[in-house]
Formats: C-alpha cells, structure tokens, sequence
C-alpha cells in the first residue's frame, strides 16, 4: 500500500511540474507577445537596412531612431520597409521593394505569418535618394526641386530646394524637422561622392570646378594674377569647400544623411568659416531641437557675393564658374522656425575671412545672445536677426515654406 501511494504522489509531482511548465512558457509567451518593439541592427548593417514607415493615405511618417538608435513600434502595429533606388530585399522577399510587416515583440517582426529578427530584412544594396525637378516654381521664378525617396506607391519627400537654373545655385533648402528630435545619426564610415544631376547642371561638371586647381586659377584670373590670388589661398583652411545647406548630422538615418551628397544642397564655403563657426552653428541648432517638444522648420540659404581685391585694388565678385554661375556667397543663413508658435530666428554667417568685420556686415538688427555677436576677423562672423527684420533685406519667404 506504501509503494501505490508513494507512485502516486511522484507521478502527482510530475503532473504539476508539467502543468507548471507550461503555464510558465504560456506566461512568457504572453509577455513576449505585449512587448513592444525596439529594433536595432549593428552599425556595420545600417546602410543596408530599409526605410521603415506607417503609410496613411496620401500622408505618410517615418520611423526614426530613439537616441539609443532603436526603432520604437507598438506591439501589434503594423509598418512597411521599403528598400528603395532600383532595390530589393537580400534574403527575406529577395523579389520585393517593400513589404508590409508587424511588430511582434523585442526586436522581431512577423511577415506572412513568419516571425524574423529585424536585422533580416536587409536590402541587396544601400538604399538610395532621387532628386526631382519638380515644375513647380519658388522665390516666384526659381525651379522647386525635391530630394527624397521613391516607394512603390508614394514620394516620402525628405528634403525641398528653390534653385536658380541660371546661376546654378541654390537660394535656399529646408525641411521639417523630425519630432521628437533625438541628436542621434546613425554611423557613416566614409562619405559619399557629390551627386551632379544632370536634370540640373545638364552636362556641367560641377565638381571640377571646386578642385583647388581650378578655383585658384579661375580665381587668379578674376583678380588678375597669381600672386594677387596666392594672397588668399594661403594654406588649405584658406580654400573653397563644398559647404552643405542642409547638414549631413541633421539626418538620422544613414540613407537620409547619403542622400545629402546633391551638389544642388552645397555651395562655395570658405573652409575656416565652414568648420568653425558653421559648424558650430549647426551643432547649436540640433542641440535646440533635442530639448524643444515643438515642431520646426529649418531653412538654409545664401545671399550675396563675395567680393576680393583685385591687382588694381577693386573689389571683384567671385563665381567658382564666371561671370555669373556657382557664385561664392557672401552670407549663409539658417532660419529656425517654430510652427507651433509661429516665430522663428534668423542665424547669418559672413563666409568671407578676409573682410573686415564693421557695423557694414549687419544686414539686420542683431538679436542674438552672448556668444553669437562677434568673432575674430580671421574666423568670420555668425550673429542673428528676426525673421521679419531678415526679410525686409532678403525679400519675403515664400509661405509654402512655413505651411503646418
């Protein structure tokens, strides 16, 4: 009788171990099941990984990184990856360019019923941007120009530029600002080539004209000699970059920051304005957006020419392609605007180190605070105005610019 109901309570025992098993696993799957997902790849992986966005009609958002780098989507939800520029998917749906899939918890999705880890739905080849001349007009005769990302069914527009085709350059770029706003850009090795575009340039080689070989002899011959030139081209500081209008960090993701690489989003910068005082400036502003909740705008533009003393001691006008084509600008400028409050701030910075910086160079009524009023002479200068007080010299913005 001992040994029956000894049996007994082991096999007993060995039910509830059993039951408890699996009501342990169905709680763990539970819990898997509510949690919501935050997908990441490694760094080397980024430039393969999909655009990921919620489509919604004619409207659209994308997906963007947290400031740890992850991809944050509800449990549940369901988004569509698009490996877009003539592009398809490596291994998982290796026919399609963009699939439709569903966060299932942690850093898994679903796909036709089928569970994955996120890091799976690489792309064959980096994604890549498209610039479109659009038709339609800006600053009311200037060519509206778009630089974004082609879907299968939809435009996802990450960046608008108002371009003179005369002068081949761009007055001005912008975009809305992602919010929330994390100053966080995923990593990029190398950079990129500049993209010419030839719906622009045509059959312009727009870089030649920016190697230093051909910048001091185009601009020996404006000021009339070598010797007057090698004045100002004194060491490589000295010398014409291609400075971005809208930065490459600004972007967070990889294919955003590639894309980025259009000569239409650069013009002539002075390289010791462009990393100092521009760059800075640029670093300011992100560090604005990371701790403001509200949505903005960022216009970036150029206005003026800059002139250098020639060998008869005139001021001449300097154009990377003479008379009038990729004109050395005088002044960048970066308006921040809040849409929520309708207001914004006018940042100018004076792209020619060799100028004396006199009350002259004020287009506008300085309101900036402590640290943006002046500069060494040798550095340039960046101070700042309204944007009303900025328009009355620059004319007035077009509206689209500034629509909710």
């Amino acid at each position: 009788m001992f040994d029956f109901y000894n049996k007994m309570s082991i096999r007993l025992i060995s039910l509830l171990c059993l039951i408890f098993s699996f009501t342990e696993a169905a709680v763990q799957d539970n819990r898997d099941k509510i949690k919501d997902c935050s997908l990441s790849v490694p760094d080397k992986d980024v430039k393969l990984m999909p655009i990921a966005f919620v489509p919604n009609g004619r409207k659209y958002h994308i997906i963007y990184p947290d400031d740890k780098g992850a991809l944050n989507v509800r449990y549940g939800h369901n988004f569509k990856l698009a490996c877009v520029g003539n592009n398809t998917f490596a291994a998982v749906a290796p026919t399609y360019t963009e699939i439709l899939v569903t966060c299932a918890g942690g850093n898994n999705v679903t796909y036709r019923g089928q569970r994955y880890r996120y890091g799976q739905f690489k792309c064959q080849q980096t994604p890549k941007s498209v610039l479109k001349l659009t038709g339609d007009k800006c600053q009311t005769n200037h060519s509206l120009v778009t630089v974004g990302f082609q879907t299968k069914w939809r435009h996802l527009t990450m960046l608008k530029i108002c371009f003179d085709t005369t002068a081949k350059n761009s007055l001005y770029t912008w975009y809305a600002a992602r919010s929330p706003y994390h100053d966080y850009h995923q990593y990029m090795k190398s950079k990129p080539s500049f993209v010419n575009s030839r719906e622009l340039y045509g059959t312009m080689n727009v870089n030649k004209f920016y190697t230093l070989k051909e910048q001091k002899k185009t601009v020996a011959k404006i000021l009339g000699s070598e010797e007057q030139m090698e004045k100002y081209y004194t060491d490589s500081e000295h010398s014409l970059s291609r400075g971005h209008f809208a930065a490459r960090a600004d972007f967070a993701l990889y294919v955003e920051q590639y894309a980025t690489y259009y000569y239409a989003n650069v013009a002539p910068q002075w390289q010791v304005f462009n990393g100092k005082l521009w760059s800075q400036l640029e670093n300011h502003t992100r560090l604005k957006l990371s701790n403001d909740s509200s949505r903005y705008v960022i216009v970036t533009g150029t206005y003026g020419v800059c002139t250098l003393e020639d060998v008869d001691g005139e001021q001449q006008p300097i154009h990377l392609d003479p008379p009038y084509r990729l004109p050395v600008p005088l002044y960048y400028w970066k308006l921040v605007y809040n849409v929520d409050d309708d207001d914004g701030t006018v940042y100018l910075g004076l792209n020619n180190p060799f100028m004396n910086i006199t009350d002259d160079v004020y287009i506008c009524p300085n309101t900036c605070p402590d640290g943006y009023e002046g500069n060494d002479a040798n550095d340039g200068l960046v101070y700042c105005c309204s944007k009303e007080e900025f328009e009355k010299v620059y004319g007035e913005l077009d509206k689209t610019l500034f629509e909710k």
